[in-house]
């Protein structure tokens, strides 16, 4: 594969301990973890037809696997690690994961049918990259092969992706995803394509780890209202296109970064008392002296007015009453009353 420039490309994805992509800002720097297209895409997926596939994967492999049932039996139901470590194993042996092998190695012989001129696609499968071909020629377009499987990235937001592909219809560029399994997902499709359409650059990581010899290349123009969903089933040998709405996956993907933001929000904190709980307290807290002083409260009073009502006047009812309580306390207090404070 070549960049637009012509030069032989060798992709070296540098990722940070999380997965995300090891990017240099555009305004320089060293390289920052900038979040993977696809994690942002799921912030509004309700995954509801992923889980329930899972599900089904898990049974199929527990009814297959009938060791794994048996193992089930022996983890107490509150060893979470071991009892996911289980549903793993069982989805694997459902076929989870021969399924998702299957979908990347489509991808790969696609991308090598279409920059490797002497690739042969291997017979099992050479009906569906035909197909694919045949679905996009019969449309009218044809693939960009310098833009096949290219790193973009979105600095303003800071997520980095890589875009399957290009294909020009009527001298229009659409970015295309290749899916090869279930057709749910839609909304996170069009988010995570709309990423793309609106990416700041094509981005070439180098070999050195700092980033210095990382490059930008100029995202070529393509269509931000529309993209193109290519659908093939392995071993299908059919393939069919999908219009996907990427205008609307843009605007969805402001509220899916808003999401996230309130994903970091932590609204439990530890109790306290009421601020104005707090200051009633204050104003008649227990005291040794039978000096109480009076201005102070009376002020405090003043200041904290729209907090007295019947439990504050109780309160202070009962205070008065334990300070008369005490020997000369009446006539000490009478002593020291403010002459312009009622009694």
């Amino acid at each position: 594969m070549t960049d637009i420039l012509g030069q032989p490309i060798t992709e070296q994805i540098r990722r940070d301990r999380w997965g995300r992509y090891l990017v240099v800002p555009s305004y320089g720097q060293k390289p920052k973890g900038y979040t993977r297209a696809t994690t942002v895409a799921k912030a509004l997926d309700s995954q509801d037809g992923l889980m329930k596939w899972n599900g089904r994967m898990i049974l199929l492999g527990l009814m297959q696997r009938p060791d794994l049932l048996a193992l089930a039996g022996t983890i107490d139901e509150s060893n979470s690690k071991e009892l996911n470590k289980l549903c793993d194993q069982a989805s694997e042996a459902g076929g989870s994961v021969t399924r998702r092998n299957l979908g990347t190695a489509v991808h790969s012989m696609l991308e090598q049918s279409l920059t490797d001129p002497e690739y042969q696609t291997p017979e099992q499968y050479r009906a569906d990259i035909e197909a694919i071909h045949r679905a996009v020629k019969e449309a009218g377009g044809e693939f960009l092969t310098d833009m096949i499987e290219r790193v973009v990235v979105l600095d303003e937001l800071g997520i980095a992706g890589t875009f399957d592909g290009i294909i020009r219809i009527g001298g229009i560029l659409y970015l295309f995803d290749l899916k090869t399994g279930s057709m749910f997902g839609g909304l996170s499709w069009a988010i995570q394509l709309s990423i793309y359409a609106h990416a700041d650059a094509l981005y070439l990581q180098g070999p050195d780890k700092d980033g210095s010899q990382d490059t930008r290349f100029p995202m070529p123009e393509v269509n931000q209202e529309r993209a193109i969903i290519i659908h093939c089933e392995p071993g299908s040998g059919h393939a069919e296109l999908h219009w996907l709405d990427i205008a609307t996956g843009y605007e969805a993907l402001q509220v899916a970064m808003k999401v996230r933001e309130y994903r970091n929000v932590k609204p439990i904190s530890p109790f306290e008392v009421p601020p104005e709980t707090a200051r009633r307290k204050d104003m008649i807290a227990p005291t040794t002296q039978t000096q109480v002083h009076m201005i102070d409260a009376a002020a405090k009073a003043q200041e904290v007015t729209e907090y007295v009502d019947e439990s504050w006047r109780k309160l202070a009812r009962e205070r008065v009453g334990t300070m008369l309580s005490h020997d000369n306390a009446r006539t000490d207090i009478l002593r020291e009353w403010p002459s312009d404070i009622a009694t």
